[in-house]
């Protein structure tokens, strides 16, 4: 590996800096892609089976999985934006400005999610307003949405006129 985080699963089950990672859950990986790919099939508090090599001998360690915090809660947040199903970034002022807005959200984009479901929307919309309610960051689209289910997503395409509603439910959790 190239760096072990001191508060993560791995350094926790001995594996340290120069270990050259060969097996995750019993499948061999060539690349760190790979090792992220197999890692993401598990949640914080997993054990998994780690096989290392070091000084040319094969080690095999049980890992348990940490999230972020350095702990094992399975970490539960923007959990309104995966459900919406999609990447968002806050909408630079200047081109706010250029579009006569005074902010937004805009839609990089849509993964699956109600957004991909239940509307046309497409990559690059900006969202000004959830429910009549102005949004002019990701913070803002976070409280606009609230605990409300049906929602009515305004806004508009970088270069068309007019705005365009989006109607989307989020149902039950």
């Amino acid at each position: 590996m190239s760096d072990v985080p001191t508060d993560g699963g791995a350094y926790a089950a001995g594996i340290r800096k120069g270990d050259v990672i060969k097996k995750i859950d019993d499948i061999e990986i060539n690349s760190g892609a790979e090792m992220q790919e197999l890692i993401s099939r598990h949640k914080p508090g997993d054990k998994i089976p780690v096989t290392y090599l070091r000084s040319g001998s094969e080690n095999t360690v049980q890992v348990t999985l940490k999230n972020k915090a350095g702990n094992f809660e399975v970490v539960k947040n923007n959990t309104v934006l995966d459900a919406l199903g999609g990447d968002f970034a806050n909408l630079d002022p200047k081109k706010a400005k250029e579009y006569g807005v005074s902010g937004g959200v805009i839609v990089k984009k849509i993964n699956g999610g109600v957004l991909n479901d239940q509307t046309r929307m497409k990559d690059g919309f900006v969202i000004i307003k959830i429910n009549d309610r102005d949004v002019k960051s990701i913070d803002d689209l976070k409280s606009a949405v609230g605990s409300d289910k049906s929602l009515t997503i305004t806004g508009f395409y970088p270069g068309y006129d007019g705005l365009y509603e989006y109607p989307v439910s989020l149902g039950d959790d």
